[in-house]
């Protein structure tokens, strides 16, 4: 009844967190990301080198490159006024030194430390220097060791070195918001909608309202390809990495990208799907679907099965029923069985294209259960069998018969030793 601690009640007590004005934390925010460099130095890389950095928190990681050859160089920046506790190795001792610098009055150039460690030197090195950040460049000046005094001005001499940062030219042609009108591939036309962003080399796609993927994305406007890194998903699908590659169509306000994709498992990096698609982009983002239970999460995946009326069901089969998977081997001493292999997966889709007879069902189970299957879809020949709509019972532990799986392996294993007959 009244805000007091005792034996059975406790106070707590919670603050909106406000935003920081700590001077050197708004500078460290404005530095993140990738930027192109250009480093005046009096001992200055070979002409026609290329250097990049990307800071992340305190860490800034250059790259620089010459001949087809790339060096990588980690630094920590150290922009706080408060005293910078290091070690160095001295003669095989280990002694302790301190550095301390106070933050310059605002809009001047502030004080900033370089720490790296250097290929010939066992020890770590402390560069003093200032820096200067604008709207869309930085100015590093550094001292050329860490004995040499903090430099007061941005002027390149036998002390002191000038990096000048630029954040690299957007992405301009494609850069933006989208949203998918179509998805076409072998198996199947979708038009269900996605909203994508590009930004930078950043692309961030929403499956369902708040469900998303975010990937690398590396362009070429000159030759008009597209590649698209693994992913990172966010929201509830787990296990499945996709990374594509291809080429693109930028007419007006419709993007076309033809790609050629894998599908792994995020565990094993077992390939669990390849094959080439087709995805058209609208420009501007659209109302997207709510996540629905039936796509993968919570430890599920997908497992797709291609083969023809016969093994997938006569085409009656359709999203939400339940299905048995059946395999047909021949054991090593030449019977031929017929074996359950996993139990109660779920029809998620079916598809069948035009030109022929081929159809692909894409069923959703446990992962383990898609992958045991995914990794013997070669040997023997499988197929479906439904369920009653109510039948919930497992046979076999976790609804997989590990016993047929270990006599498919022995088989496969057999049919593998046995030498061709020559006639």
């Amino acid at each position: 009844e009244v805000f007091a601690v005792g034996q059975r009640s406790e106070i707590w007590e919670l603050r909106r967190k406000t935003e920081t004005t700590d001077p050197q934390a708004l500078l460290l925010a404005k530095l993140q990301g990738a930027w192109d460099m250009q480093m005046q130095e009096s001992d200055p890389n070979p002409p026609g080198s290329k250097e990049h950095a990307v800071i992340e928190g305190d860490l800034m990681t250059i790259t620089i490159t010459h001949d087809g050859k790339t060096v990588t160089i980690p630094v920590q920046l150290k922009l706080d006024g408060s005293p910078e506790c290091y070690e160095m190795l001295v003669d095989g001792k280990v002694m302790v030194g301190r550095r301390r610098h106070k933050s310059a009055p605002p809009g001047s150039p502030q004080p900033i430390d370089l720490i790296h460690f250097p290929n010939d030197k066992p020890e770590r090195e402390v560069l003093p220097g200032i820096i200067e950040v604008r709207e869309d460049s930085v100015r590093i000046c550094l001292a050329n060791s860490s004995s040499g005094e903090r430099p007061e001005v941005f002027v390149v001499g036998k002390d002191a070195n000038v990096w000048e940062l630029r954040r690299p030219a957007p992405i301009t042609e494609l850069e933006g918001d989208w949203h998918r009108v179509a998805y076409i591939d072998k198996w199947q036309t979708e038009s269900r909608p996605i909203n994508m962003t590009i930004r930078a080399n950043q692309e961030t796609a929403t499956l369902w309202t708040g469900v998303s993927v975010s990937r690398m994305v590396v362009i070429d406007q000159n030759a008009k390809t597209i590649d698209v890194g693994a992913n990172e998903l966010k929201g509830g699908l787990p296990n499945q990495v996709v990374s594509e590659r291809g080429t693109y169509i930028l007419s007006g306000d419709l993007l076309t990208i033809y790609s050629e994709y894998t599908i792994s498992d995020s565990v094993s990096g077992a390939v669990i799907q390849t094959g080439q698609h087709t995805n058209i982009w609208k420009r501007g983002h659209c109302k997207i679907e709510d996540y629905d239970g039936r796509n993968p999460g919570n430890g599920r995946s997908f497992f797709f099965l291609n083969g023809n009326d016969e093994n997938t069901g006569q085409g009656k089969l359709i999203p939400g029923d339940k299905v048995d998977v059946l395999v047909s081997f021949t054991l090593p001493n030449g019977t031929q069985v017929q074996r359950v292999l996993v139990e109660s997966l779920e029809i998620d889709g079916s598809s069948e294209p035009a030109s022929s007879r081929e159809r692909q069902m894409r069923l959703l189970g446990a992962r383990e259960q898609c992958l045991l299957l995914q990794n013997r879809t070669k040997q023997g020949t499988m197929s479906l069998r439904t369920r009653k709509p109510d039948d919930e019972s497992l046979k076999f532990p976790d609804g997989i018969n590990r016993d047929a799986f270990e006599e498919l392996d022995a088989a496969a294993q057999h049919e593998a030793s046995v030498e061709p007959k020559v006639e």
